[in-house]
């Protein structure tokens, strides 16, 4: 029994809804009673709470606390920070209403924290390198003013400075371990505001690019081409797979080990961060890989089976690739309308995309509908050579017949011209009817030494006139057969 097409694709939508709902429903993972940088027990706002139920809130609390205490001490002054920070806190902080708007905030303010931290520490640097080359060579105001410039040496304080920065993350990294609080990266940031802190003019001193040579161009351009082919390519199987002429997903179980392949490792590994012992976490792991790799085996087994090896092999990829979309798809739905802050639209717009991708994947298992269709293109094929063997035939019968017809008419021309009482061509010459023209020249040649005007110049008139009457019988039916087998008479 088919199910029709439209109850299918309500079934897909209603159940993406009840999987939206589900995950909306489920609590946000990271929910603790985790310590803010103040007291949880003293928090009154709407704002101080939430961060206090929250784990995430709570530790960029705690970053950002610690911050600003570490900008505190560095500032020249910390009446500006102060004011600083107050400001920040009545009208970026206590404004949001929902975790999202929080840890964007509190992320921000992280990021400018470090950067003016570091900012005053390459000043700091640069003001004692300044005051020590005063120290150790005395120049005029003018000359201080002016210093001069030596492009084969800013690069190495570059680099010096970068080096100081990175050193500088690490001590203020080992000073929050010792006051306890939570370890924070600041590598990459210490790099970058290092970096984005060199002066103007020593961007200048860098070597300037290369232009690229003819093989890199190439190579660009063969790049550039086989992403193009690849995505004509991912929309023309798709097309070829709607419209049932390839076979995608041969069944269910296809489909299963397609997807497999895709989530099978990353699912586990996940489950294998969360597992104390060793021995079971890396026996997870194992089966993880076992898993995968027999999944994508499977996927391309199949593909090769039913569409051939070169097609099968870029089949086998195509079903990999729609897998992992698919459920790339379907996860960014899922984390966007399970968000505390989503919307009825969003619940809404994530249900029709897993409609949508469920139904994309519905049309793609098309295995039976493809046989049936390479069944009726065979036996189509079939009835086409039938109706033009059977064609062949009946105009086979027709010369058949035709050349038989002639036959007749010239046997029956050769009756008419021969004398009464005469026999046929092949009975005058003694030969059956169907022989060979080998046959019946051996045989004319034999009855003519018989009956020829020089083997009968002796014998009376009657046996000559017996003989020549004879022999024109003879040539009349040679000449016949020649007409016949298109010689010249």
């Amino acid at each position: 029994m088919t199910v029709p097409r439209f109850l299918r694709i309500a079934t897909s939508v209603l159940a993406a809804l009840l999987l939206m709902n589900t995950v909306q429903a489920q609590p946000v993972p990271g929910q603790s009673d985790t310590a803010a940088s103040f007291s949880c027990e003293l928090a009154s706002t709407e704002v101080e709470i939430m961060i206090c139920q929250n784990g995430e809130l709570a530790r960029l609390d705690r970053m950002v606390s610690f911050r600003y205490h570490e900008l505190l001490k560095q500032s020249a002054d910390p009446i500006a920070v102060r004011d600083e920070e107050r400001q920040w806190l009545r009208e970026q902080r206590d404004p949001c209403q929902t975790e999202s708007c929080l840890q964007n905030v509190y992320r921000q303010r992280f990021y400018d924290l470090n950067k003016e931290i570091f900012q005053q520490q390459i000043a700091a640097r640069q003001q004692a390198a300044l005051a020590l080359s005063a120290a150790n060579h005395p120049v005029t105001p003018l000359a201080l003013a002016q210093p001069p410039v030596r492009k084969h040496k800013r690069q190495p304080l570059a680099a010096s400075q970068a080096e100081d920065a990175a050193a500088n993350t690490d001590a203020s990294a080992a000073d929050a371990e010792s006051t306890g609080e939570a370890p924070v990266q600041r590598t990459a940031s210490a790099t970058a505001f290092s970096a984005a802190s060199q002066p103007a003019d020593a961007a200048n001193t860098t070597t300037p690019e290369q232009p690229l040579s003819e093989w890199d161009k190439m190579l660009d351009d063969v790049t550039h081409l086989l992403v193009i082919a690849s995505v004509i390519s991912f929309f023309v199987l798709l097309g070829m797979g709607v419209t049932d002429r390839v076979v995608i997903f041969y069944d269910s179980k296809d489909l299963s080990f397609s997807i497999l392949s895709v989530i099978g490792y990353p699912l586990l590994w996940v489950f294998h961060r969360f597992m104390e012992s060793w021995l079971f976490s890396h026996l997870l792991l194992l089966l993880a890989v076992v898993v995968s790799m027999y999944s994508i085996i499977r996927t391309f087994t199949s593909a090769i089976r039913h569409n051939g090896p070169v097609l099968g092999i870029v089949v086998g990829i195509f079903k990999v690739l729609i897998s992992f979309m698919g459920i790339l798809i379907l996860f960014l739905a899922g984390v966007r309308a399970s968000q505390r802050d989503s919307t009825t639209k969003d619940v809404l717009i994530a249900a029709l995309m897993g409609g949508i991708v469920g139904y994309v994947f519905y049309l793609l298992v098309n295995g039976p509908e493809v046989e049936d269709r390479r069944k009726y293109e065979t036996w189509e094929k079939a009835e086409q050579r039938r109706e033009q063997n059977t064609r062949r035939n009946a105009e086979s019968n027709t010369s058949r017949e035709q050349h038989a017809r002639q036959e007749r008419e010239s046997t029956r021309d050769f009756d008419a011209t021969s004398a009464p009482g005469t026999r046929r061509w092949f009975d005058v010459l003694g030969v059956p009817e169907n022989a060979t023209m080998e046959v019946i020249h051996r045989a004319y040649r034999q009855l003519m030494s018989q009956y020829h005007p020089d083997k009968t110049a002796s014998l009376g008139p009657e046996l000559r006139e017996l003989a020549e009457r004879k022999a024109k019988e003879i040539n009349a039916a040679f000449d016949h057969v020649r007409k016949r087998h298109g010689m010249a008479s």
